[in-house]
């Protein structure tokens, strides 16, 4: 589901563009800014606290429902603690790393872009 409605997010903005160029470098930036802040960090990020409070539980004999249940419980409420680190961290390396790249190879002699 997850790729689906990335794949469909990286459609939805190369087809929004008139100009070749562009679409291919908006269509593939949508891409991987939401393969990056939408699937593999939140899915790592999540796996670690949920490993962590494992650990924990394990280390310190908890037992019954919170042993069993509180890893996963603690993993979900992480959701909203993560996402605005994670959106701002891959909107900075998209803007730092993947622009510059893209426009270099989609777009060599397009004038750059300036202001928001």
């Amino acid at each position: 589901m997850s790729t689906a409605y990335v794949l469909g997010d990286a459609y939805d903005k190369y087809r929004g563009q008139s100009d070749s160029a562009l679409a291919a470098v908006e269509g593939t930036k949508a891409l991987v800014w939401q393969s990056l802040a939408s699937v593999l960090l939140p899915g790592f990020a999540i796996n670690r606290v949920v490993a962590l409070a494992s650990s924990l539980a394990a280390k310190t004999k908890t037992t019954g429902l919170l042993g069993r249940f509180g890893p996963t419980g603690l993993g979900l409420a992480s959701i909203p603690l993560i996402i605005k680190p994670i959106d701002c961290a891959v909107d900075a390396g998209v803007e730092s790393f993947v622009d510059p790249l893209l426009q270099r190879f989609f777009a060599p002699n397009a004038e750059p872009k300036t202001g928001p």
